[in-house]
């Protein structure tokens, strides 16, 4: 990973936020595209219920990776002199803008071109090649855009397959070597995608039980484990090695929080989502 999607990732990461901006940038000259944006942009409280709060929550845990062990295993391997904080903060800022990015290029379009807000993610596919087919080499353009994006799938599949990979390291007593433990992580994944390719209906409820269930419930128990069941040396040493970003007082708020706070609000919103309130 580090000689290989890594260093490919930071040369051609930059190459897809330039053609994203680019994109934007069409996509607000279209006639029409002023629509999308007040349809993105403008709030409407009246449409804001629980099942939506879930939803929202759940697509946070699955775009910042929470709640599924992928921030536990890289955090594993992060360097003692990293800043954890700094990391956090920087990657939720940044995935913010870039998701801030993608809407204000679909949204316009979707309105522009005259297809269906609410037809849901395979949009993408649909409104992106209409809109490169009105850039500048258009067919050059659609290659290297989605070349791009395949390389960015593809660093988030690796990132999520670690997970698996380094449990089944740990759990055969590192009697697997880890290219057997791809391999059989790669068997199981190829198997459930071959699955939900001839069965839609799985994909959507593969979807549904992971981005509204299980990660939120993962969420809740990381939670309420750092927060109880994690010796108290454990969090004050990361928390300590912020070199004075989290101060005594912080700790004891961000120990609170954990312990009350976040699993009082995700149970609240899980129940609503499923009816009982």
């Amino acid at each position: 990973m580090n000689k290989g999607i890594e260093k490919l990732s930071k040369i051609l990461m930059p190459m897809l936020l330039i053609m994203m901006l680019l994109m934007a940038g069409r996509v607000l000259m279209l006639d029409g595209s002023n629509v999308g944006m007040r349809f993105f942009f403008e709030l409407d409280f009246s449409k804001i219920t629980p099942r939506v709060i879930m939803e929202a929550m759940g697509q946070c845990f699955f775009s910042l990776s929470i709640g599924m062990g992928a921030l536990i295993t890289y955090g594993a391997y992060m360097p003692k002199n990293q800043s954890v904080t700094r990391t956090s903060i920087e990657v939720i800022i940044l995935d913010t803008l870039v998701a801030i990015l993608a809407g204000v290029i679909i949204f316009p379009a979707v309105f522009a071109f005259g297809f269906n807000p609410a037809e849901g993610p395979q949009l993408v596919f649909v409104v992106l090649p209409a809109i490169l087919e009105q850039m500048s080499f258009s067919w050059f353009s659609s290659v290297l855009f989605f070349a791009l994006l395949c390389i960015a799938a593809l660093t988030s599949t690796i990132s999520l397959m670690e997970v698996a990979v380094a449990f089944i390291c740990e759990a055969s007593g590192d009697k697997l070597k880890r290219h057997q433990s791809v391999l059989i992580s790669s068997v199981v994944i190829v198997a459930l995608i071959l699955l939900c390719t001839f069965v839609p209906l799985l994909f959507d409820g593969f979807d549904e039980v992971t981005a509204c269930i299980m990660m939120p419930l993962g969420a809740l128990g990381m939670s309420l484990f750092v927060g109880w069941a994690l010796p108290k040396s454990g969090t004050k040493g990361v928390l300590y090695a912020e070199k004075g970003i989290i101060k005594r007082w912080a700790r004891k708020i961000y120990i609170a929080a954990l312990r009350f706070l976040v699993p009082a609000a995700i149970i609240i919103i899980f129940l609503n989502s499923l009816g009982v309130f």
